[in-house]
């Protein structure tokens, strides 16, 4: 890869330096700071994705912890995704920051496969408008906030809950972004970014009122936080990466807080989490809640108590410093022939004779310094302790020039104790002694049941039934003297390889496998693959070196010659694939000649929907004839499209040109600049008795034949062919002949013209559509009123019964109806007939005027309207 510089060993990736961001790239701008380089991305930038270098590296050394540290500041307005690593069909992680709603939190997929989200409760930092730094520490059972200098805030993660990290060996390192997620690009300004393999067990950064004394995580790391990666594996660009903060304070420190308190704490931060949080925390139940502030509450009363305690305590002292404070301390001294001698001073008393002042009283003793001792040829002083060089168990001691010899007493608490150390008795529990042959801690002994595992522990043999592995082949092979079946062959994406033999992947072309004992180990060959020489060269389906055939830009592949559009960079960039190199430039775009130019979001520059032709603009879609119906224009999405019209000959002799179109057609006649329809006779001025036909297109004129006339006075007129009788002429108007008329002089008359004379009679009146119509001006046939017995009534006009008073007549246009009124019904027996009434009465009773009953009434007028109906239809 170009650009590396030595790998070191280190276990983190500054991810700026990785993306090689000191060479020009589109979207993003390199500001100059006194102390660092400050990288300004924008949304337009292409996906700045890691190369697939880091991918291996990272599926490599991937222990299950890792750490964020950015260092930067976000845009207003914006949501984007600070960090991610993606797999080729979904994101495994991502840290999302949104200046809109200051909200910042982690997606991550956890051990029941489904995404959970763990959010920061307190305000963003990076979306505050101003530098910030942020630190983000994910192991399996804990997850870490660091901001600037704010407490650290921790979410313990429940068992149930835990993050299973996979981290495929194509994983997708992103920085400011989520490839293949739209509106996740990062707009704002980025100082320093790294990854780390390993979680951070303090923010990366120096804090004076800061102290993250956090408790150990659950989750065991063998090989500790500071656990080198594979220096080969590391790469480093030339730029010049930034320098991580370093933490000065000391690696121990003393957490100031009880321990049971400290624990429930991080309790309540597991339990309670972060408020408003949807993911990855578990609300507690209302019972949960009131269980903790009983818990609380007693402990607060321990509390009190014990303070109560140290106050009593503090008084005791006081009491016993007051006590003290009256006291006078005296220094103890002894006196010797008559002088003071200080406490613990020694002195002679003679050559032989030593005392000593001890808690005031003076000890004299016999000394004998210059008396020593001889063994083995060595001398020692007076009080000296050696070991024996014929018996390291002897302990041997000078004492006023004798020795001493005394055998040392061994008591060692383990079973199988390691040899002594050189020039010491007694075996040491530093390791085992097992059959004359010493072995370290942790040493596996061996044994003669292959099924048992032994190690030794400080002195002690530890066996335990060895675990078999759990086999990946289906038939594994069990072979005598030893304990577990092995796999003799190797499945590997759904195919069977033997033990040993070596096969390329069907899906990978670059992977090349070893099947050992089930177990596949695969290698990549692209170190082997020749330097391609073009920038963007592309790997063919099946092949594992790219070549220069095509081009490969932002993970995707396009053909030789292919002009495309990056995805992300919006459309005014335009780039182009030749011999395996992109060649990018930006869209210039012409001068519209539209009045309201539209905007294509998925297009560069404004384009015209109208199209301009000799200075008139038409509507998109619309359509035109410049020269007339012969030729058409249609305005397509600004162009203008015209066609002109090729008529095709006619098969007859006549044809016509109708109205808006361009061609000549049979289905008319155009004869002597006249247009005639089809199947239509006409005669010609020029041809008086000639009769003519148009027929589909064509005109054929034959001789007319002249009808007889039953007048002696026939004339021909002008331009005609056969005589015609005269034409009457009637009250300075002229009639012709056969006409019918009215009398203009009387309008009840009507007149015909007849070979010039006129003929008047009387006029027939038409049969009227009611039984009693009233007189028109000519005939009696106005139904809008009636004439009955000699009488005139207005329509809907009731009237008695001119001879009988009994029944009630109804005018109903231009009809009469009458009927008989209907007696009420009566309460006796015998009812008397009274002359001159209609209707009989009760005796005793006043006459009572019978009426006619509306509902009696309405019931005839439906039926005279049903009859009058019946009359109009039948004339």
């Amino acid at each position: 890869m170009h650009g590396h510089s030595a790998p070191k060993r280190e276990n983190a990736i500054d991810l700026l330096a990785a993306l090689n961001l000191s060479q020009q790239r589109s979207g993003v701008s390199r500001l100059h700071s006194p102390n660092s380089m400050i990288y300004k991305i924008r949304p337009t930038a292409a996906y700045l994705i890691l190369p697939q270098e880091y991918s291996s590296f990272l599926h490599s050394n991937f222990q299950g912890s890792i750490g964020v540290h950015l260092v930067g500041r976000q845009a207003s307005g914006s949501s984007a995704t600070l960090f991610s690593l993606s797999s080729v069909s979904s994101p495994i992680l991502q840290i999302i920051s949104s200046s809109i709603n200051k909200s910042l939190h982690l997606d991550c997929h956890s051990a029941e496969e489904s995404l959970a989200s763990f959010h920061f409760p307190m305000r963003n930092p990076v979306s505050a408008g101003e530098w910030a730094k942020l630190a983000v520490s994910l192991e399996p059972d804990r997850l870490v906030f660091y901001a600037d200098c704010q407490e650290a805030f921790v979410i313990e993660i429940k068992n149930e809950k835990r993050i299973n990290l996979d981290i495929p060996h194509d994983v997708v390192i992103a920085l400011g972004s989520t490839p293949g997620i739209k509106g996740s690009k990062f707009n704002g300004y980025l100082r320093m970014a790294k990854l780390s393999l390993k979680a951070y067990v303090r923010r990366p950064w120096s804090c004076d009122n800061i102290t993250d004394n956090l408790p150990l995580s659950h989750y065991k790391d063998t090989h500790g936080p500071n656990f080198p990666a594979d220096p080969s594996q590391m790469f480093h660009h030339d730029a010049s990466p930034s320098k991580q903060e370093t933490n000065h304070r000391p690696q121990e420190q003393t957490d100031y807080y009880p321990r049971d308190i400290h624990g429930d704490q991080q309790q309540r931060a597991a339990e309670l989490g972060p408020p408003e949080s949807p993911h990855g925390v578990k609300s507690v139940s209302q019972k949960q809640t009131t269980d903790r502030m009983e818990k609380l509450e007693k402990r607060l009363e321990e509390l009190a108590h014990m303070l109560g305690m140290v106050k009593a305590q503090n008084m005791d002292l006081q009491s016993r410093v007051k006590y003290l404070e009256g006291c006078e301390c005296v220094r103890r001294q002894c006196v010797w022939e008559g002088r003071e001698v200080e406490e613990g001073q020694h002195w002679e008393t003679d050559p032989n004779t030593v005392c000593l002042c001890s808690s005031g009283k003076v000890t004299c003793q016999s000394s004998s310094r210059n008396k020593g001792c001889t063994h083995s040829g060595v001398g020692y002083d007076h009080g000296a302790k050696w070991r024996s060089a014929e018996n390291a168990c002897d302990v041997c001691s000078c004492l006023e020039g004798h020795v001493c010899c005394e055998r040392e007493q061994c008591s060692t608490p383990c079973k199988y104790p390691a040899a002594p150390p050189f020039n010491t008795c007694c075996p040491v529990c530093q390791g085992c002694g097992v059959n004359g042959h010493d072995f370290p801690n942790g040493a596996v002994i061996p044994t003669d049941d292959p099924c048992q595992e032994c190690t030794c522990e400080n002195g002690n043999v530890v066996c335990s039934p060895l675990r078999c592995p759990t086999f990946s082949c289906r038939s594994p092979v069990h072979h005598p003297g030893e304990c577990c079946p092995r796999c003799e062959e190797c499945e590997f994406e759904s195919e069977v390889y033997v033990n040993g033999q070596k096969f390329p992947s069907v899906s990978d072309p670059c992977l090349h496998c070893h099947c050992s004992e089930g177990e596949v180990s695969c290698e990549r060959m692209e170190a082997s693959c020749p330097t391609p020489h073009c920038s963007h060269p592309a790997k063919k389906k099946g092949e594992c070196c790219p070549t220069c055939k095509k081009c490969e830009f932002d993970r995707r592949v396009y053909a030789d010659g292919t002009v495309f559009v990056p995805a992300g960079s919006g459309p005014c960039l335009q780039c182009r694939c030749k011999a395996g190199n992109v060649v990018c430039s930006k869209e210039k775009c012409p001068p519209v000649q539209c009045s309201k130019p539209v905007i294509d979001p998925h297009l560069c520059c404004p384009v015209c929907k109208a199209c301009v032709l000799e200075g008139v603009e038409y509507e998109n879609g619309s359509s035109w004839q410049p020269e007339g119906p012969c030729s058409s224009c249609t305005c397509v999405n600004g162009e203008t499209l015209c066609t002109h019209m090729q008529c095709p000959p006619t098969e007859c002799l006549h044809p016509s040109k109708i109205t808006g179109s361009c061609c000549k057609i049979c289905d008319s006649c155009t004869y002597n600049h006249r247009v005639y329809s089809n199947g239509q006779r006409f005669t010609t001025p020029d041809q008086p008795c000639h009769i003519c036909t148009c027929l589909h297109g064509s005109i054929h004129c034959e001789r007319r034949t002249c009808p007889p006339l039953n007048c002696t006075n026939s004339y021909t007129p002008p331009g005609e062919c056969c005589p015609k009788c005269p034409d009457c002429s009637f009250e300075n108007r002229v009639f012709i002949n056969g006409e019918a008329f009215p009398n203009p002089v009387s309008v009840c008359e009507e007149c015909m013209c007849k070979n010039g004379r006129i003929d008047c009679h009387q006029m027939h009146c038409p049969y009227p559509r009611c039984n009693a119509p009233l007189p028109g001006t000519c005939c009696q046939n106005n139904c809008n009123g009636c004439s009955y017995a000699g009488k005139e009534y207005s329509n809907g006009q009731d009237f008695p019964h001119p001879t009988d008073q009994c029944r009630t007549c109804s005018c109903i246009n231009g009809n009469v109806q009458c009927l008989m009124r209907r007696c009420s019904p009566l309460q006796c027996s015998s009812p008397n007939i009274i002359p001159g009434h209609c209707c009989p009465q009760c005796p005793g009773k006043d006459v009572e005027q019978t009426e006619f009953l509306p509902q009696n009434r309405q019931f005839y007028l439906e039926k005279l309207e049903s009859l009058n109906s019946v009359i109009f239809h039948t004339l």
